[in-house]
């Protein structure tokens, strides 16, 4: 019997089942098995890898035009001597430091001064030379007429010359004594009224205190000493020039004596009153040369080359650094944006080249006032509807002086934390 031809295509064409199709159980269990593996691997490196946190601008469209004033605390730096400007090393929107010299008045007149002073000063030290050559001379003369009155003292003289090399001889040894004495106090330890130990301790070894015991001793005998020479040279020079006796020769010298005693002392006067004379000279030399008293930036120069001041008078204008900022006026809709202690930057038409690093420290909402619009249609501009905020400057090469009007544009940016896939 022959088949037909829809058998015949039965039987050649695959069956097809109805039924849909389902994994089986051990199948599941790989792929659940595969995704959880993965899953791990994957939470295991985003957890590892770095998370760098970049300052960047929220979004391109809040960037915004604004116009306004940097401002600041401007402070006079003055003359504490009176001159003449010779110098000046700055101009205003120049940045100094601390102690940087930013101006220089001219030395010429106290430099004459300070020279006359000098030579004086040498005049009246070689005329101090010659009074104690005098009165040694006066000496020796008021001996000798001592001496022929009472030939048996022939020896007092000596006495006397002894007495001050002994003098001179103790002094020395007292104050090496001393010296000693105050270096051995120094290495004891200074009693802690927290230390627990017994005072013997902290006081200092038994060494120790022997050697400061001992110093002590010899520095009390020094004294000692020092006042019996004293005494010698005392009733020696006492001996030759008493009252009590008299010769004409005698009474003559005892004048002369008393006159070059006193041109010694006003010889000794005028040295000390040249050397504070030039003491102040110098010192009025050192402060001819101005520095700057804080970090800061140069707003105003009050004086210029050739000009005289005086005691007081400003020099020159600085701002410090710290007190600087921008008073910025932007328009109403970067109000949705702005927050305050924001960073942000901005580019100054005054700098083209650069930008610089800002921080918002107050905003202040626009004025609703009820004739905005002929405001706005009067000045060309929608100043009056424009938000004011102040821009700390945050920026260490900023050099724009308080007072100076700028226009530019203001990029507010956020911290954002961005993933970084390392290679």
């Amino acid at each position: 019997m022959k088949s037909s031809p829809l058998s015949t295509n039965e039987r050649s064409l695959p069956q097809i089942s109805q039924k849909p199709h389902r994994p089986r159980r051990r199948d599941l269990a790989v792929i659940l098995g595969l995704l959880i593996a993965g899953t791990g691997l994957s939470l295991t490196y985003s957890l590892s890898r770095p998370r760098i946190a970049h300052l960047c601008p929220v979004s391109s469209t809040e960037t915004f035009p604004l116009t306004g004033e940097v401002k600041g605390k401007e402070s006079e730096i003055a003359a504490i001597v009176s001159g003449q400007v010779e110098k000046i090393e700055v101009y205003p929107g120049n940045q100094v430091d601390q102690g940087q010299i930013v101006l220089q008045l001219s030395s010429e007149e106290l430099q004459s001064q300070l020279k006359d002073i000098q030579t004086q000063l040498a005049a009246a030290e070689d005329y101090q030379q010659q009074v104690e050559a005098e009165r040694e001379a006066i000496r020796e003369r008021l001996w000798a007429a001592y001496l022929k009155l009472h030939p048996e003292e022939s020896e007092l003289d000596q006495q006397v010359r002894n007495a001050d090399q002994d003098i001179i001889a103790v002094e020395r040894q007292l104050a090496t004594a001393r010296t000693e004495l105050q270096r051995a106090k120094g290495e004891v330890t200074t009693p802690d009224p927290a230390d627990r130990l017994p005072r013997r301790f902290s006081q200092g070894t038994p060494s120790q205190q022997q050697r400061i015991h001992q110093l002590e001793a010899q520095v009390r005998g020094l004294e000692h000493e020092l006042r019996l020479a004293r005494g010698a040279w005392v009733r020696a020079v006492s001996t030759g020039l008493s009252p009590y006796i008299h010769s004409p020769e005698l009474d003559a010298l005892r004048q002369q004596w008393v006159q070059v005693l006193d041109k010694l002392s006003n010889a000794k006067e005028t040295i000390f009153q040249l050397r504070m004379q030039q003491q102040v000279l110098e010192s009025r030399l050192d402060r001819l040369t101005v520095a700057s008293p804080i970090d800061g930036i140069i707003t105003k120069r009050l004086v210029e080359p050739g000009d005289a001041v005086g005691v007081g008078e400003p020099l020159l204008s600085i701002a410090a650094i710290e007190t600087l900022y921008l008073e910025a006026h932007l328009p109403p809709e970067a109000l949705d944006i702005a927050q305050s202690n924001q960073q942000a930057r901005v580019f100054l038409n005054t700098a083209p080249s650069q930008s610089f690093d800002v921080q918002i420290l107050s905003l202040d909402r626009p004025a609703d006032t009820p004739d905005q619009s002929n405001n706005i249609s009067n000045n060309g501009s929608d100043a009056a509807s424009s938000i004011v905020i102040h821009l700390g400057i945050n920026d260490p090469d900023w050099t724009i002086a308080p007072g100076t009007a700028v226009e530019g544009e203001i990029v507010f940016l956020d911290t954002s934390v961005e993933n970084s896939i390392e290679n």
